[in-house]
């Protein structure tokens, strides 16, 4: 979700820390004058930020335990686009668990609160979540290809399902550990560490 980072203008991304601002652009005499306000000055609009996030988080992890629930006790319900859809909702439970709740906490102030494990804990999970959850779409759209263009063929099996799942997140997780590795804490900031070191004469 587009509110965890605040991006630079260049890759890599600056994730320090994670802020929101309201940003007031007036243009004079073809001059365009930027001020920032920090949303720690703004408590009307921070209560509406805190309470919207709260609202997601809520309905996030209520909704998707609910999903993954239904389909883990009713083996009828455990067919290959069911399971598809439940790790579907375990990447949304990893979004909701790691990403939301620490949102407004970090919003609110100028610095990161959060230490050095969440600095860089909460970016790696945000990674991992998009990833299984493109690659998962990507599956079970390919899935329903097959079923639709050649109904006669034989469907994936659910062993196949379960195992294509374990590649996912091997995947998702592999191509999300640099977020891990690269972020650099110092006490009130967590941003990617793109300092390259000096090569000694």
């Amino acid at each position: 979700m587009s509110t965890i980072f605040n991006h630079s203008s260049s890759f890599p991304m600056n994730i320090s820390p994670f802020t929101t601002n309201i940003v007031k652009t007036s243009a004079i005499t073809m001059n365009t004058a930027t001020e920032t306000i920090p949303l720690e000055n703004r408590p009307s609009i921070m209560a509406t930020f805190i309470s919207l996030y709260a609202l997601i988080f809520f309905f996030g992890i209520s909704g998707n335990v609910l999903v993954v629930l239904v389909v883990c006790r009713n083996k009828a319900m455990q067919t290959v686009t069911n399971v598809f859809i439940t790790n579907l909702a375990l990447s949304d439970i990893l979004m909701c668990c790691l990403a939301v709740p620490f949102t407004p906490i970090s919003a609110y102030g100028s610095t990161w609160h959060l230490g050095r494990i969440l600095c860089h804990l909460v970016p790696m999970s945000l990674g991992i979540s998009v990833y299984v959850s493109t690659l998962t779409s990507l599956a079970i759209a390919v899935d329903r290809y097959f079923v639709i263009v050649h109904p006669f063929r034989s469907r994936m099996r659910l062993g196949v399902c379960i195992l294509l799942i374990i590649v996912i997140w091997i995947v998702g997780i592999s191509i999300s550990l640099p977020l891990a590795i690269y972020m650099r804490f110092d006490r009130t900031k967590c941003e990617v560490n793109n300092k390259k070191k000096k090569k000694k004469r």
